[in-house]
């Protein structure tokens, strides 16, 4: 392997190792944990708000209730479910994989300890549309996205390196001809 060819794939190791690396030190710190409080009102076939934004190691309180009808709150990956009755105060809550009974509550407590994006949707059949009827919590930082584009950004340059030409002009040999 020539030098050039050698120092071109140098070069692009070195790049794309930095775009590996740099993002886990270039990624600030996570904001202090606080309380964060939210209301979501329920009614078919959808929630108020639909989209809810935490940051990890917040403690999430969720006021729910519903409009209309009995509707449900189970929120994937944090083991948590309610049902609110239309024009009662009060909720019922619990925990399915612990026990699987439900207690009277005021509202939804938890800590958002996991990065990431988690629906939560309607556990009480409520009507024809009720598989439809669903929200987002997302809880920040999502640290992986910078470390996607520092890898995209180093695999973007460390081809570039791979493949500019080296600055010889290549040698030309014909067939019968010495060179």
């Amino acid at each position: 392997m020539g030098s050039i060819k050698k120092g071109k794939w140098v070069g692009a190791a070195v790049v794309l190792a930095a775009g590996i690396l740099l993002p886990a030190f270039t990624t600030p710190p996570p904001p202090q944990p606080q309380r964060r409080d939210f209301n979501i009102i329920a009614h078919k076939y959808a929630y108020e708000p639909s989209v809810i934004h935490v940051n990890q190691g917040d403690e999430v309180h969720v006021r729910f209730s519903s409009k209309d009808v009995t509707h449900g709150f189970f929120l994937e990956g944090y083991d948590v479910d309610a049902l609110s009755e239309a024009g009662k105060t009060g909720l019922l809550v619990r925990h399915p994989s612990e026990t699987g009974n439900f207690t009277s509550a005021q509202e939804i407590v938890f800590k958002a300890d996991k990065k990431g994006k988690f629906r939560y949707r309607c556990s009480m059949t409520c009507g024809y549309m009720h598989p439809f009827m669903m929200g987002v919590l997302i809880v920040e930082p999502n640290s992986l996205f910078g470390q996607a584009m520092g890898l995209m950004i180093g695999l973007l340059i460390a081809g570039f390196i791979l493949v500019w030409p080296s600055g010889k002009s290549p040698v030309l040999v014909s067939e019968g001809v010495p060179a």
